[in-house]
């Protein structure tokens, strides 16, 4: 593993890590750039016992940009990012908006008077990026087992470095994906914070440790890994040196625990063959999570759809029944509009082409709705709604067809499919996906 240091313009430290000797990468950044803020604070909750961050510095920090705009992947010539190198494999750097700064310093004006029994503390500590990949449009699930074992080995050498600063009691890398739980920046990331206290949710864990070995004898991570081997009904996938599972009081829609078989204090404990045999596994689960939260996300897309049309309808004093399931002309019309986006979104949900669970040639969906005879006083009424519609979830359709459809799908980008084009008429006898 080659390990290459530089700096950036504003002296943020900056790391390449290559699983080649020969990567030669940019030791110089051209921009101009302005010092780091570093008034970070930690405020003490009596009321809770917690410290909480306060960095109100990080309001200013870049939002979701274009693509063409983002700061994480590779500098070109025409516009330098915050990696110097025209490529990479992994690469880790200082944020320049940081939680937590080692030159933290408590600012004139706090922002507030805290009374006792609350204090205030400067926030240090470290909080870097890391780039998983320079690849803007991929995912960590869609990383090679190679380009993981790199991502491992940049953790554990930051897990080395940051846990011998002064003040630092815990590191911790970490992953945010999806707007949905704030992440501002699309390209494929994670963090590591160095903390100077130990965190809420990991003082517990330890505290429960301690006491069950106090009155058994035994680790309780042993006990659950033993104990989640032993009934079997939970496990998500494992190998020789992890296993996978969902815990037995899982708190959401989709949570998998990975857990080493073999007990160890933090990631520089890992033996080589348990980083290498990591990388498999956590992808596989990656994957299959994303498939689960495709399918669910489309199940509530089509749901939202399906009421926006036959509650228009119904507002209009139109026969709702005359807007359950889709027309051959429909399916022929959206399949042909949308295919690369159902293509996109069948890989994601279901690892395989489109057409291979939906074939070109399908037969039309049995409709006993498309069999009643027209109701001509409807025919006005149903174009006027459908347009409506089309136009609220981004379709366009010509008039004349008859109005049976059961659900549009959203178009925009980040839904990608409109309509997977409602998956339960393309998929016969199976349903929503």
């Amino acid at each position: 593993m080659k390990r290459t240091v530089a700096r950036l313009a504003d002296g943020r430290g900056i790391l390449y890590f290559d699983s080649r000797d020969d990567a030669v990468r940019r030791l110089d950044d051209p921009r101009d750039l302005p010092a780091v803020s570093t008034e970070s604070v930690l405020r003490w909750d009596a009321a809770v016992e917690e410290w909480v961050v306060v960095a109100g510095h990080r309001q200013g920090r870049t939002f979701q940009p274009p693509a063409d705009q983002c700061p994480l992947c590779p500098s070109t010539p025409e516009r330098p990012t915050e990696v110097p190198s025209d490529d990479y494999e992994v690469v880790v750097f200082e944020n320049r908006f940081p939680s937590l700064s080692m030159d933290a310093s408590l600012p004139d004006h706090p922002g507030v008077v805290l009374a006792e029994p609350s204090a205030v503390r400067p926030g240090t500590g470290r909080c870097e990026v890391v780039c998983f990949t320079p690849d803007h449009d991929a995912s960590f699930a869609s990383l090679a087992p190679q380009q993981v074992r790199t991502v491992m080995e940049a953790w554990i050498d930051r897990t080395l470095e940051l846990r011998t600063l002064p003040g630092v009691v815990q590191v911790f890398p970490f992953e945010n994906r999806g707007a949905e739980i704030g992440v501002t920046l699309a390209h494929p990331h994670g963090q590591i914070y160095a903390y100077p206290f130990v965190p809420p949710r990991t003082e517990r864990l330890l505290a429960a440790e301690r006491r069950h070995v106090e009155q058994t004898g035994r680790h309780l991570s042993d006990d659950i890994l033993a104990a989640e081997r032993a009934d079997g009904r939970r496990i998500v996938a494992e190998n020789d040196a992890w296993t996978a599972f969902v815990p037995a009081a899982a708190r959401w829609p989709f949570e998998v625990h990975l857990y080493p078989r073999r007990r160890m204090p933090d990631l520089p404990a890992l033996t080589d063959d348990e980083r290498e045999a990591f990388g498999p596994i956590y992808v596989e689960v990656l994957r299959r999570l994303h498939r689960g939260g495709a399918r669910q996300a489309l199940r509530a897309r089509s749901r939202e759809a399906s009421r926006f049309v036959e509650g228009m309808a119904r507002s209009r004093g139109l026969d709702t029944a005359g807007f359950r399931g889709v027309s051959p002309a429909l399916q022929a019309r959206a399949a042909a509009r949308w295919a690369a986006a159902n293509d996109a979104l069948a890989r994601e949900a279901w690892n395989a082409p489109w057409t291979s669970r939906v074939p070109t040639d399908a037969p039309p969906p049995v409709n006993e709705v498309a069999a009643l005879p027209p109701v001509p006083a409807n025919e006005a009424g149903m174009r006027a709604v459908m347009d409506d519609a089309c136009a609220r979830f981004g379709i366009t359709l010509r008039r004349g067809w008859a109005a049976r459809l059961h659900g549009i799908m959203d178009a925009s980008a980040t839904a990608a499919s409109t309509a997977m084009q409602h998956a339960r008429a393309f998929l016969p006898g199976e349903g929503a996906p």
